[in-house]
């Protein structure tokens, strides 16, 4: 098993992603986040083993434009396009693909 990823607020991790509010962020380390992403954590984040995430995507847990807010799910084995945005309280399923420059909000059932 890999080690679990490291992150700071706001500092560019070695894969020149971004973590907002990494206290309420889990990510698998079995993961793979291209670069240029921007990860916003303020009301939860949480990326399960498996996922790939395209390069300049951004997961937003709160949306300050219209006051939305709640966790983000992203479930394992699923793919999220480049340059797609994930709402908030958005759940991507199991072995879901959200297909390139989406935005993708869905809650949970």
């Amino acid at each position: 098993m890999k080690k679990p990823i490291k992150f700071k607020h706001g500092v560019p991790t070695k894969w020149n992603w971004v973590v907002w509010y990494p206290e309420n962020v889990s990510i698998h380390p079995n993961t793979d986040i291209g670069s240029h992403c921007d990860i916003f954590g303020q009301c939860g984040v949480t990326i399960e083993e498996g996922v790939q995430i395209g390069a300049g995507c951004r997961i937003y847990s709160k949306n300050t434009i219209n006051g939305t807010e709640g966790p983000v799910l992203i479930k394992r084995n699923s793919c999220i396009g480049a340059n797609s945005v994930i709402l908030p309280n958005s759940v991507i399923e199991e072995g879901q693909l959200v297909k390139a420059l989406s935005v993708y909000y869905r809650r949970e059932k």
